[in-house]
């Protein structure tokens, strides 16, 4: 509930249910009122446009499906096969395309064979009907009988037909389905990737909690040390994936040039040690400012050795 009314105008989940109440109240109550101001019987044989007309309205309770998209924040896969969906529109819609092209292709050739035959007649007659005709067959799964009289009558027509049989639906439709597993799969590794990021987030947002002694959200070099001393932490930090060793080697550079830093900073610095995080150009650029910065400050310890 809401404290203040206005409020609840800003809520779409509120908004949603009030929509389904109203169309529920207009299908179940808008009949009568229309009977009972127009004068006329619910029953008339003289008033019959007003009953397919609100008929219509019961269109309106397909939009009660969309409650079930609630669904998806407890079930994390159907959201997985709908991203996939999506993402896959092009490739599925290029895909069509192509066999459309295909289908027209050889709708063309086998016009030109079957058209004045008794065979190809109402399936082959012009190129609008053979490539409807091709286009279902491959859709809907391939008349063998017709395929198999087709051998004796016209032996080119069927090597034609067993042709596009295997361009169209064994070639073009088991890509497609390849297609869309592949979509699907990327869909459900990025999406987990996501998920498990999130998670190692948190984690280490706790895990800074654990050991702030001063509760101001920044991580010192005394704090993270601290923090390697807990097995609480360490833990969270070895399920995320985190290498831990290279962590620890690695917090020598990172308190050498600031003294403290922000819990945002802390944690993307801690995410670079992902053991499944890939090598980017990022990483060979700060690979090649922390040699240069090494480098330098060598040659300036060297330069005042040698004044000594």
């Amino acid at each position: 509930a809401c404290e203040v009314c206005s409020r609840a105008l800003s809520d779409c989940s509120f908004l949603f249910d009030l929509f389904l109440a109203v169309t529920m109240s207009i299908e179940t109550w808008g009949a009568e009122v229309i009977y009972l101001l127009t004068g006329q019987s619910a029953r008339s044989s003289g008033y019959q446009g007003i009953t397919p007309a609100l008929r219509s309205l019961r269109l309106i309770r397909i939009t009660r499906a969309f409650r079930m998209s609630r669904l998806f924040r407890s079930v994390p896969e159907l959201m997985i096969l709908v991203q996939g969906m999506f993402q896959g529109v092009r490739s599925v819609c290029t895909t069509l395309i192509l066999l459309i092209l295909v289908t027209y292709t050889f709708a063309v050739a086998m016009v030109q064979l079957l058209q004045n035959k008794e065979i190809g007649a109402g399936k082959f007659d012009n190129v609008p009907t053979a490539t409807n005709f091709l286009l279902m067959q491959t859709l809907c799964g391939f008349d063998t009988n017709y395929i198999t009289s087709m051998v004796y009558i016209d032996p080119l027509s069927f090597l034609f037909l067993l042709t596009y049989q295997l361009l169209g639906s064994l070639t073009l439709m088991n890509m497609l389905t390849g297609v869309m597993v592949d979509v699907v799969g990327t869909t459900a590794q990025t999406e987990q990737e996501e998920q498990s990021l999130k998670m190692l987030k948190r984690d280490i947002a706790d895990v800074v909690n654990l050991t702030d002694e001063n509760h101001d959200q920044t991580v010192t070099a005394v704090e993270f040390a601290h923090m390697m001393q807990n097995p609480e932490a360490v833990r969270k930090l070895y399920e995320g994936g985190v290498n831990v060793l290279a962590l620890v080697d690695y917090a020598d550079f990172v308190f050498r040039d600031t003294a403290e830093l922000s819990l945002e900073d802390f944690v993307e610095t801690v995410l670079q040690f992902r053991g499944q995080s890939p090598a980017t150009v990022k990483d060979v650029v700060d690979l090649r400012v922390c040699v240069s910065k090494e480098i330098a400050r060598v040659d300036k310890t060297v330069a005042a050795a040698s004044k000594q």
